[in-house]
């Protein structure tokens, strides 16, 4: 399916990389290597946020595997509408087939997303401020705002159940309430995860690091096509045309994301063919070629994947509670063995303390079985 999608699309690239690289002189081609090697540190960089996020979920997972991962991943982001969705599910999948847990796989991916999200949004505001866009004290106003709804939808999120009866010990039972019980009956363990202040702070740093490398590709793509532009007009460009690209529901923005950045370049003064030719091969080389490239990895992957005979990640993800993947059957299979043998044994609760009677017998301090002749025998304490 992405194959065909990929065929689809190619005329429409071949015309891109025609026109864009009409414009480029041998002298410059180094400012070519060096927009390829930024637009390749993105991928790593998005790979070492995953990386952090999975080992404070309890998984285990190389910065080098989880940046090709989001790499394929971004050839369905670049293809499908809404590819954001069928990426993650692909994602998903391929942590499950590494021996990921499936909720830290998605808790992951979530905070990952919300991650870039919100610093995006902060990378726009500092752009509007440098182009003067805008008044200084209402996008003060507006960085704050975006601070501080961060942090309560972080806070929210972890305390969704005690929302919850709070709206229902204050008859409270409309759409907000049924929307969160929904969530707290399905996702309830996403709840139970937390990046830590260390690790979060490591998280939004290396998304806006992300963002920032994307945005010297395309200085170094205008650098390219021999049209020097200022870099903050640059910046406010990007940043803007990536958040319009990011609201509408076409593949990767593709068209939004062309026509914002022409248009805020414009808006900044650069002359319109100019920008026109900076942002044809600057989306020749962060979309064309990474989704031509991001596709038949993802291909190769996935029939990798499906040759994959069973776990082969390093570690297991505990749940919120800590219990491992692994641990969950060997402790049920543990107690399925010791059901049997205590069948029948009762709990008596006396002078404050439990005791166990079995036949007459009783489970004395250190986990020992007293039979009625009084011999001690060794027990492993298990719960009923």
């Amino acid at each position: 399916m992405a194959l065909v999608l990929l065929g689809v699309k190619a005329p429409n690239a071949a015309g891109s990389f025609t026109m864009a690289f009409r414009h480029i002189d041998s002298r410059r081609v180094e400012w070519l290597f060096a927009g390829l090697g930024l637009e390749s540190a993105t991928f790593v960089v998005l790979g070492l946020i995953y990386r952090i996020l999975l080992r404070r979920a309890g998984a285990r997972l190389g910065t080098g595997a989880a940046s090709l991962l989001v790499f394929a991943s971004s050839g369905l982001v670049g293809l499908i509408p809404v590819g954001t969705v069928p990426a993650s599910g692909w994602l998903l999948d391929q942590f499950r087939r590494r021996g990921i847990d499936q909720c830290a796989g998605l808790w992951s991916v979530v905070a990952a997303n919300f991650a870039l999200a919100v610093t995006a949004l902060g990378l726009l505001l500092i752009g509007c401020g440098a182009v003067g866009v805008g008044p200084v004290p209402v996008l003060v106003g507006s960085g704050f705002a975006l601070v501080l709804g961060a942090a309560g939808f972080v806070r929210g999120a972890h305390r969704v159940p005690a929302i919850e009866r709070w709206l229902a010990g204050h008859g409270h039972r409309g759409l907000v309430f049924r929307l969160l019980h929904r969530f707290s009956a399905t996702c309830a363990e996403l709840a139970g995860w937390r990046a830590g202040v260390i690790s979060g702070t490591a998280v939004l740093g290396l998304s806006a690091v992300s963002w920032i490398l994307q945005w010297m590709t395309l200085v170094a793509v205008f650098e390219l096509v021999g049209f020097t532009a200022p870099l903050h007009a640059l910046l406010f460009a990007f940043t803007a045309s990536q958040v319009l690209g990011a609201v509408l529901p076409l593949p990767a923005g593709v068209g939004v994301v062309e026509g914002g950045l022409v248009g805020a370049l414009a808006l900044t003064g650069m002359p319109l063919g100019h920008a026109i030719v900076g942002v044809i091969a600057f989306r020749a080389v962060s979309y064309w070629l990474v989704t031509g490239l991001a596709t038949l990895t993802l291909v190769v992957l996935s029939h990798h994947s499906r040759n994959l005979g069973g776990v082969t990640g390093e570690g297991d993800a505990p749940s919120a509670e800590g219990r491992t993947v692994k641990d969950a059957p060997r402790r049920a299979g543990r107690d399925e063995e010791a059901a049997p043998a205590l069948s029948g044994t009762a709990r008596a609760r006396a002078g404050g303390s439990d005791e166990v009677v079995r036949g007459g017998g009783t489970l004395a301090p250190g986990g020992r079985t007293v039979p009625p002749g009084g011999r001690t025998v060794a027990l492993a304490r298990t719960e009923l």
